[in-house]
């Protein structure tokens, strides 16, 4: 906290460009602070805030703490999602933005209901946008990939540990791992396998990720589906 209102002071006073903000993850010990961190972003003149919830990776971790147990239910990051889209519908001096635990359908529900224009198309970013870097230089296409079980999708991604302390960025863009990623997240055919989805009319322009897609199958498309009609 002591650096950020340090580097919030500087960026202000010296009219730097780059936006300065946080990303919190929410789970169980934190999730009702949701307007309490976002006041705090607020009082040390950040940019923005945006917002994400924990999910599981890899379940062969060890840890004393069982992460199970920290992860929200899916009807609490619902909850969290419509109280950050009422929030965002009456703020005005700072950007908050919902990252990845609200689908195109929940996002189609929250504009509706409070007037906030949440991007509602989405396609995954990895390896075409973003890439996700380790401290040691380890480089994956996205934090999720770096942990996720390989076993699934072995046919389809040329998953290598690549070095950004030894490979240029060039030769990690175009190594066979990102651009099998790029095909497997970018591929209908992922997609097509969700035969619960293709009953939504956002079918064309929602990509879940592929990576859930996976791990859960349909699961969690229902789950949307259940507490929007309730």
């Amino acid at each position: 906290m002591t650096n950020l209102r340090k580097l919030s002071e500087y960026f202000h006073q010296h009219n730097v460009k780059t936006r300065l903000g946080i990303q919190c993850t929410l789970y169980k010990n934190n999730f009702k602070e949701i307007s309490k961190i976002i006041d705090m972003a607020k009082k040390i003149n950040l940019h923005f805030v945006s917002f994400d919830t924990l999910k599981i990776i890899s379940s062969d971790q060890p840890s004393k703490i069982k992460i199970s147990d920290l992860v929200l239910a899916y009807v609490d990051r619902f909850h969290c999602a419509e109280n950050i889209a009422e929030i965002m519908a009456n703020e005005n001096n700072i950007d908050i933005s919902i990252l990845n635990f609200a689908s195109p359908k929940v996002r189609t529900y929250l504009n509706k209901k409070y007037g906030t224009t949440l991007k509602v198309g989405k396609g995954c970013p990895a390896t075409s946008g973003t890439m996700y870097i380790r401290a040691d230089g380890s480089v994956f296409p996205c934090n999720y990939d770096s942990d996720f079980p390989y076993d699934l999708i072995s046919n389809m991604v040329k998953k290598n540990v690549l070095d950004f302390k030894k490979l240029s960025f060039n030769e990690v863009v175009d190594s066979d791992y990102f651009k099998s990623f790029y095909y497997f997240a970018n591929s209908r055919e992922v997609y097509q396998r969700l035969n619960y989805c293709k009953e939504c009319s956002l079918y064309d322009v929602c990509n879940p990720c592929p990576l859930d897609v996976f791990r859960s199958g349909e699961k969690f498309v229902k789950n949307v589906w259940n507490l929007i009609n309730t």
